[in-house]
């Protein structure tokens, strides 16, 4: 069991601000940096390097393993410049390409990433719509440079839809229940699991993309070893790294994704959006209004607006000041990939009865040992408002989709 204790005398000493920005220099922390978006039924965790994970009612969307030394799992959008061949990733991950200049900010509801790359600003923005279970990614691609620059964006998803725990246990045979579609007519790339058993739960997702445009896509990729290539990985897939086009290949693949790919022309000074949206139902046939919805630029616009006050809404409901939320993220990296130095100071961690209390606790009570858990010391009455805003923020991780 992944324990943290906490000692109520060392208060939460975290400085406030509903904003949290990161720099190149600071991806190398010994913890991933995490940010929290929910509507309390879809939650998209995004890390400062790129990396992260869609969940649905407890369920994986996409495929993530919590590694610390690479965080270099997750939902990617790939840019590659026609002309020259190079490419790189709206976030530093996964293809570390070092940039011009790199910055992740985390505000309440919305999780914002700008770099440059050869005099090509990306911003990328992600956001959960608080009334639908749609995850967007809005990237704004403009040239900064003197010349046209012919420029492709890829979008790459590992669908799981399941349990992350069955999945992980069993992943070969957990990719084989996934089968996918693309209906030409509407430019959507659908997958949906099939049922092994009544106790099943059904769920799907779709994937597609809005340019304010006829929002079509060039290609489309459902099977990662396509994708991929041999012996290849997100870091170069073959992909960006060949010629070839997607090869637009749907059904029953054994390892199923989710990809599109949006090329355009860029003139001097001028900018590009594309938004790429994520959605998750019971069922294909729940997705007909999200995508009409959000092929609207104008209802783009509102989902992020609304995220945001949704977000700072649900700071109200659980009784958080934005220090509290800074210190929710800050435990939320830890639970997921582990505790770095800052938490593995005796003031954090306090003795070993804290490990073994994490022991009895599993022991006595049945707790999955395999979740993270989070003890705490209260050494006199004085430390019960810590006890509470922990708590708080316990119920607050839960609704933001950890565990």
């Amino acid at each position: 069991m992944s324990g943290v204790g906490i000692t109520a005398s060392e208060h939460f000493s975290i400085d406030s601000g509903a904003v949290t920005r990161v720099d190149r220099s600071q991806l190398n922390a010994p913890v991933p940096h995490v940010h929290l978006l929910s509507n309390g039924e879809m939650s998209s965790i995004v890390t400062a390097a790129g990396s992260g994970y869609v969940s649905w009612r407890q369920l994986a969307a996409t495929r993530w393993r919590a590694d610390r030394t690479r965080d270099a799992e997750g939902y990617y959008l790939y840019l590659r410049d026609l002309e020259t061949g190079e490419f790189w990733s709206a976030g530093y991950q996964p293809t570390l390409v070092e940039p011009d200049e790199y910055a992740a900010e985390f505000r309440p509801g919305v999780a914002e990433f700008n770099r440059v790359d050869a005099k090509l600003r990306c911003k990328l923005e992600i956001c959960v719509a608080p009334d639908a279970d749609v995850e967007l990614r809005r990237c704004t691609v403009t040239n900064k440079s003197a010349d046209a620059r012919k420029i492709e964006l890829t979008s790459y998803a590992e669908l799981v839809l399941q349990d992350a725990a069955a999945d992980a246990a069993h992943p070969a045979f957990s990719k084989l229940f996934v089968q996918t579609e693309f209906d030409p007519q509407s430019a959507v790339l659908f997958a949906q699991r099939r049922l092994r058993s009544s106790n099943d739960q059904h769920i799907a997702a779709c994937h597609f993309l809005s340019d304010g445009d006829d929002s079509s896509v060039a290609e489309f990729e459902s099977d990662r070893s396509k994708f991929k290539g041999l012996r290849r990985d997100t870091l170069a897939p073959a992909a960006l790294t060949t010629d070839s086009p997607l090869s637009g290949t749907t059904g029953s693949v054994l390892d199923p994704i989710a990809s599109l790919r949006k090329v355009f022309i860029l003139p001097p000074g001028a900018s590009a959006c594309v938004t790429f949206i994520l959605a998750v139902a019971e069922d294909r046939s729940c997705f007909q209004d999200q995508i009409r919805r959000f092929r609207n630029p104008e209802e783009i616009d509102a989902a992020f607006a609304s995220a945001t006050e949704n977000a700072r809404r649900s700071w109200l409901d659980h009784g958080l000041t934005e220090s509290d939320v800074t210190l929710t993220s800050e435990l939320a990296s830890v639970l997921l990939y582990g505790r770095g130095s800052k938490f593995d100071s005796p003031e954090f961690i306090g003795d070993s009865g804290h490990t073994k209390a994490a022991e009895l606790l599993s022991e006595f009570t049945g707790l999955d040992p395999a979740l993270p858990l989070v003890t705490m010391t209260i050494q006199n009455a004085d430390h019960l408002p810590t006890a509470d805003t922990l708590l708080k923020v316990s119920d607050y991780l839960r609704k933001h989709g950890l565990p």
